[in-house]
């Protein structure tokens, strides 16, 4: 998708700023900005790709509970081994964890932009089913 101008960008936030002020703009932007990548998804190669993989899931695990591992300092002291044969989902840089847990988690999810953004080439290389925030 072609990108528009800086100074187009510019005019076209402060007419809507003008007429509607700074949080509805805030807002609007932020639904144009989402509406653009659900578009990008559905007709990309790999935003196709992505939600056949999606759909092959559904159901998969039906009946089977699940495990979400959270982040923070606390699961350094944490024996996670008794989740090992379960369905887990990691979230964003789990994966520092996985050699200390004794396993990746089945899944690992990141829907942080930044985390995205800064780590995303690790995240994919993970040897798990990885889930990515598309804008």
């Amino acid at each position: 998708m072609k990108q528009q101008p800086a100074h187009l960008k510019r005019a076209a936030k402060a007419v809507l700023q003008a007429s509607v002020g700074p949080e509805r703009t805030r807002v609007i932007a932020n639904k144009v900005r989402d509406a653009t990548a659900m578009a990008q998804y559905a007709v990309m190669p790999d935003g196709r790709r992505s939600a056949a993989n999606l759909r092959n899931l559904k159901d998969a695990y039906q009946g089977r509970r699940c495990f979400i591992i959270g982040n923070g300092p606390s699961l350094r002291d944490m024996d996670l081994s008794p989740l090992r044969d379960e369905l887990t989902f990691g979230l964003n840089r789990i994966y520092l964890l996985f050699e200390k847990m004794g396993f990746p988690t089945t899944f690992l999810v990141s829907v942080n932009r930044y985390v995205g953004e800064q780590s995303g080439r690790e995240i994919l290389a993970q040897p798990c089913t990885t889930f990515l925030s598309w804008h």
